[in-house]
């Protein structure tokens, strides 16, 4: 068990499970960090000012290692 308080960090917030999970953990005194994909998709996130969000851009390092 992590002690509540500590930052618990998920991948793909903005979906189904993610958004639930993470309304649970702050419920129970869990930080909550998290990565989304686009800014539409954050619209239906509740207590999104609670969360500290990181937005991805998969392109951006796709591109990015085709160039190396």
């Amino acid at each position: 068990e992590v002690p509540s308080g500590n930052v618990i960090a998920l991948g793909g917030i903005s979906g189904f499970a993610g958004s639930h999970l993470s309304e649970h953990l702050l419920e129970k005194g869990y930080k909550v960090a998290g990565t989304y994909l686009s800014e539409e998709s954050l619209k239906l996130l509740p207590n999104k000012d609670k969360i500290n969000l990181h937005k991805l851009n998969l392109l951006r390092r796709l591109i990015s290692k085709l160039e190396e």
